[in-house]
């Protein structure tokens, strides 16, 4: 089942998310970079996954509510009813498109909104992912944004928010100024300014981290692109080394803060 709640002042962005979304379905392609090699946009799903599951699912409880913003085709949804079964699970996308495909593959209750727009009351959601959603966000309009979504939250529950690091892409954009071009647009926070948006009188940051190490390695992904093997591999190793070695450093292509309301 699929709901519909849009604000009418982003005509031009959410075609383009429809467009892209009918290209590409169910491929990760569509909601992670294009212009990255396969390999690397898969290490960067992997990651997205271990910080779901180590991080976020532990903290819900056993028939938790779930509310999945910026959901697409259900790439993480998919995980939290794995490892939340029980769980009642909500997807939100931006695109009509994405809700279909979420809704065909009976993964939860599909909701097309605008994030901006949330269709809920307040203090109602166990947990809220908000995955490479903010980016998309009018920047003037982040802060305001993130309290509506925290507002969402059961006292006690908690909110995972992952996006781009602005430092990283102005680098990548000097080094590939063909980059900007092959995005939907949106755009990154500087380290500060990611923090600055989850800090409130109503939340306290229970963690942080971002892929730094797999950053690190990224231009070795480009080189090794037609040796399939050896690209996962090294994605497989990068995810391990950003789990293991948490750091929330300057130079990550994304970050990653796990606030609690309280």
């Amino acid at each position: 089942m699929i709901s519909y709640v849009i604000m009418d002042d982003e005509t031009v962005l959410q075609q383009k998310w429809e467009e892209r979304a009918r290209r590409y379905q169910d491929d990760p392609r569509g909601v992670l970079f294009r212009g990255l090699p396969g390999a690397a946009n898969e290490a960067i799903h992997n990651w997205h996954e271990a910080v779901v599951r180590f991080h976020f699912a532990p903290l819900l409880p056993k028939n938790a509510r779930i509310l999945d913003i910026g959901a697409g085709y259900g790439r993480l949804s998919a995980l939290i009813r794995q490892e939340r079964p029980q769980s009642q699970l909500v997807g939100v996308d931006f695109s009509k498109v994405y809700c279909r495909i979420y809704a065909e593959k009976k993964i939860a209750h599909s909701i097309c909104a605008d994030i901006r727009n949330l269709p809920f009351v307040q203090e109602i959601w166990d947990g809220i992912l908000v995955v490479t959603t903010l980016m998309y966000i009018p920047q003037a309009q982040c802060h305001f944004t993130v309290k509506q979504i925290i507002a969402c939250l059961k006292p006690g529950g908690v909110a995972l928010f992952i996006d781009p690091g602005l430092e990283i892409i102005r680098v990548l954009r000097r080094l590939s100024p063909g980059l900007k071009q092959k995005t939907t647009g949106g755009h990154g926070f500087d380290r500060t300014a990611y923090m600055d948006l989850v800090k409130g009188d109503n939340c306290i940051i229970l963690s942080k981290g971002s892929n730094t190490f797999f950053t690190a390695f990224l231009p070795l992904f480009f080189m090794i692109e037609k040796i399939p093997w050896l690209a996962c591999k090294l994605g497989r190793l990068t995810g391990w080394m950003d789990h293991r070695i948490r750091l929330f450093t300057r130079f990550s292509l994304h970050r990653w803060v796990l606030i609690r309301r309280v």
